[in-house]
């Protein structure tokens, strides 16, 4: 999910740069971006039963159930990068609503986590 955030700094980067003859890059672009809000919104419609799933934490995550503890808190603080609502700030309400729900789902994970290993 990390790359789908630059995909869309890309995207509207490239976006403000686009000339008005140049449509056919536009339209790729905006495509791509719809794509990617809507894989964010499948995710957010799914969090009530991925919670209670055991595999949950660590798939939020993107780690093994058998990472170590030093693995777990670096894959944590790469997520809560890639998704923290600060640094999407420039971005539509829409996004933002996503990255703090992303945000809150990464942070619930690193929880359960923490307390199943102790630590």
């Amino acid at each position: 999910m990390g790359q789908i955030l630059n995909r869309i700094f890309r995207i509207t980067k490239s976006n403000f740069n686009i000339s008005h003859n140049d449509n056919d890059g536009y339209y790729d672009d905006e495509s791509q971006l719809k794509r990617i809000i809507d894989e964010l919104n499948n995710h957010q419609k799914n969090d009530e039963t991925d919670e209670l799933n055991d595999d949950f934490p660590y798939s939020i995550l993107k780690i093994e159930k058998s990472a170590s503890i030093e693995e777990i808190k670096l894959a944590y603080k790469e997520r809560i990068k890639e998704y923290h609502p600060d640094r999407l700030h420039n971005f539509g309400e829409e996004i933002q609503r996503l990255a703090i729900i992303k945000t809150k789902q990464i942070n619930l994970a690193y929880s359960l986590i923490k307390e199943k290993k102790h630590f």
